[in-house]
């Protein structure tokens, strides 16, 4: 009997090659929906009340685990690329590494450097799994002191899921 097996460690470069979902991008000049707007944005996009769209989110799960796969779209991905632009990118950088100029100011104040994402991430995510998928949506929502401030009072939990998703696409 023949056996076809994948050497171990060109799966890995295999899956260190290939990213995550689809990224969205984000329009020139857009700007995030936040509070309330969010809320009215996506019920007008689901076709429910402002009401509705509060529940919906609310009864997406937090930190323990992902939304179903049909909870974002492409509406809440062109939404994470617009938070991403606005809010994160200034250290995370566009692309998901830092920009240099960060790095140092980091290094001379003896603390580590924001997150980059993409390479050793991917592999975060594809060993990790739901369990890193939750645990940058904890990130996110409660912040990581003292230079990354929380957004959970500030995002829905749709909003951060999408930043998840959005995170794995680098």
């Amino acid at each position: 009997m023949l056996r076809h097996t994948l050497n171990p460690l060109f799966g890995c470069l295999l899956a260190l090659g290939c990213g995550g979902p689809p990224q969205a991008t984000a329009p020139p000049g857009a700007e995030p929906k936040l509070g309330d707007a969010w809320f009215d944005f996506r019920a007008e996009t689901l076709g429910i009340t402002p009401a509705e769209a509060r529940a919906r989110d609310a009864a997406l799960p937090g930190a323990d685990g992902p939304p179903p796969e049909d909870a974002l779209d492409t509406h809440t991905a062109r939404e994470a690329a617009v938070l991403w632009m606005t809010r994160c990118a200034a250290c995370h950088g566009a692309k998901g590494e830092p920009p240099p100029e960060i790095e140092a100011q980091y290094e001379a104040s003896e603390q580590n450097p924001p997150r980059s994402w993409g390479g050793a991430a991917r592999m975060g995510f594809m060993m990790g799994g739901d369990k890193m998928r939750a645990g940058l949506f904890r990130k996110i929502e409660q912040g990581v002191a003292p230079n990354m401030p929380p957004w959970g009072a500030v995002l829905a939990r749709e909003q951060i899921w999408a930043l998840v998703r959005h995170l794995e696409g680098f």
